[in-house]
């Protein structure tokens, strides 16, 4: 019978501890994603991460996130390694192909340049069809992203905000 009451004990304050910890686990991790950071700083951060993240770089694009943040110190570093694991390859896919067909659209009437070497030929007008596209697609990815975590952390932070209503 006393082992029984140990054992209920043991896996109480087990069960406590393992609850404080993870507790202080999430309250750190809010800390580090949130902390003194402004909702403009935060959505900056993810905004810069996706432009990163979607450009054209063919799998550099965690080195350059690296490169930007030792550059500009003051870049919210965990938004734009959040925006690396949201934008992986598997994401970016169906952005690849809405650049590709959105360049056949606009240059479905642009005049060929001819080279004498077929390869240079196909590589110019898909590199053309492509990169202005993907500009454009990628511009308002990153915009949108912007402006819907700025609001958004902009609401979440009005709502906490206690407000004044103190009666005189």
């Amino acid at each position: 019978m006393l082992s029984l009451h140990v054992y209920r004990n043991y896996c109480i304050i087990r069960t406590d501890i393992m609850m404080k910890l993870t507790r202080d686990i999430k309250n750190q991790w809010t800390q580090l994603l949130l902390g003194d950071f402004t909702p403009h700083d935060i959505a900056l951060g993810l905004a810069i991460g996706t432009l990163v993240t979607l450009l054209p770089t063919f799998g550099f694009s965690a080195l350059l996130a690296l490169l930007l943040i030792f550059i500009f110190p003051t870049i919210n570093r965990p938004a734009i390694f959040i925006s690396l694991i949201v934008w992986n390859p598997l994401v970016q896919i169906p952005v690849y192909a809405a650049s590709f067909q959105l360049g056949s659209y606009l240059f479905a009437d642009a005049t060929l340049v001819k080279y004498d070497i077929e390869v240079l030929n196909q590589l110019y007008s898909f590199t053309r069809r492509f990169l202005i596209a993907h500009l454009i697609i990628v511009s308002g990815i990153t915009l949108v992203t912007y402006v819907a975590t700025w609001t958004t952390l902009s609401l979440r932070q009005a709502k906490k905000t206690p407000k004044n209503t103190s009666s005189v």
